[in-house]
């Protein structure tokens, strides 16, 4: 009677769970699975306990927590080597973070998952992930108008707008009255990078084009490539490598499709739809 108490207890924890994820209340699941992983699910259970990472992993993406998404399905790697879903939320969250060193762990990721696929539709897929992610490792080095922001690539509008004023007032020329005159040039090319962050995060075309991987002094070039050349969406044209790509990696993956289409998978996370187990 024990154990059926316990497998009980376990079941209604989860399904609580689950209950607050599908209600968007990540906070309150994001509590939930941590309880359910600490008092409930027992340590042998790995295929359930890597599923309870990846569904916390889900709630730290929809919650922007980047890192800790990065955590979790670090996680339940660990407990199933082969959990594709987890690779490509991890992928997904480690290029929204966006340094260098986050990029390549993407594209490792990306390129393990495109070992594990099932279909062509998939490898497809992944494949256009691989490019994007390779893109924006080009341009990891580089000046990063996300960063001068102090912001994720996932920023919204409103996030941009608040940060740049934030920014503005504290390094206006007028506010340095009483610097040196090496900290008020410090402080003027700091203005002028925040400016030109501002413009082109803030137009959504240019943001777009930028997010392609074009860079910042051709911005305005409709025949610009991404990186200087070598893919291109032709012609000027938004196909949004970051935005339509990266941010469906970051949100649409949400529910489990991820741009596969639902598809079949075998171990390593298995179908299209959320892990509710």
């Amino acid at each position: 009677f024990q154990m059926v108490k316990l497998i009980r207890n376990l079941k209604k924890q989860k399904e609580l769970a689950d209950a607050a994820y599908k209600s968007r209340k990540y906070n309150d699941a994001v509590e939930l699975y941590t309880e359910t992983l600490d008092t409930y699910c027992p340590k042998d259970n790995e295929s359930l306990r890597s599923k309870l990472y990846f569904n916390r992993a889900a709630c730290h993406n929809a919650l922007r927590n980047h890192e800790k998404c990065v955590a979790d399905c670090t996680s339940a790697l660990e407990l199933n080597p082969e959990y594709t879903k987890a690779l490509l939320r991890r992928a997904a969250s480690n290029l929204l973070i966006g340094g260098k060193a986050e990029c390549q762990r993407g594209i490792n990721d990306y390129e393990r998952a495109y070992e594990l696929a099932k279909t062509d539709e998939e490898e497809h897929d992944i494949k256009e992930k691989i490019q994007a992610a390779k893109i924006q490792l080009k341009r990891a080095g580089r000046k990063d108008l996300y960063k001068i922001l102090g912001l994720n690539r996932d920023a919204t509008e409103s996030e941009i707008k608040k940060s740049y004023r934030k920014l503005a007032m504290k390094l206006h020329p007028d506010r340095q009255a009483n610097a040196t005159p090496e900290e008020k040039e410090q402080a003027e090319a700091k203005f002028r990078e925040v400016n030109l962050a501002h413009e082109i995060l803030s137009d959504s075309q240019k943001r777009t084009r930028y997010d392609q991987g074009v860079d910042e002094q051709e911005i305005d070039d409709p025949h610009a490539r991404p990186g200087g050349g070598g893919h291109s969406h032709g012609g000027g044209g938004f196909g949004g490598m970051d935005q339509e790509m990266l941010f469906q990696m970051f949100m649409q993956q949400q529910m489990g499709g991820g741009g596969m289409g639902g598809s079949r998978r075998g171990r390593g996370g298995g179908g299209g739809s959320f892990h509710f187990g």
